[in-house]
């Protein structure tokens, strides 16, 4: 267990310094009232692979079902995604340290992550 600790404490060392920042990113573009453009695709030029979700979901939750589509195809399937991972996780027996993603729910978003970026890299006009 201990030569584990090393590499542990690395990745907690590199992940809440960028959740940090992501929050950061977000509340200050949120804050000055726009919508936060993507970090990978700000200092990149790459989309990711959830590129227009944020304003996928406005348009959906304004009932323009096109423009939804236009700006993330893939926003729905990401929402069932969140909703199943959740329900699964909540409903999991155990402590919450122990709970894990059953390998079908994983491998669901791996390829959903890999097929919605292939389509971004493809598709995307900003």
């Amino acid at each position: 267990m201990r030569s584990r600790d090393p590499l542990r404490a690395l990745l907690v060392g590199i992940a809440i310094p960028s959740f940090v920042f992501y929050v950061g990113w977000n509340l200050f573009f949120l804050g000055s009232g726009r919508i936060p453009p993507s970090i990978l695709f700000h200092f990149t030029g790459i989309p990711s692979p959830t590129t227009g979700s944020l304003r996928a979901l406005y348009a959906l939750l304004e009932f323009s079902i096109a423009d939804s589509l236009a700006w993330n195809p893939f926003l729905l399937p990401y929402l069932v995604l969140i909703a199943a991972t959740i329900w699964t996780l909540a409903s999991a027996e155990g402590a919450p340290r122990d709970r894990r993603l059953p390998n079908s729910l994983s491998h669901a978003w791996i390829a959903l992550l890999i097929v919605s970026w292939g389509y971004q890299v493809a598709f995307f006009q900003p």
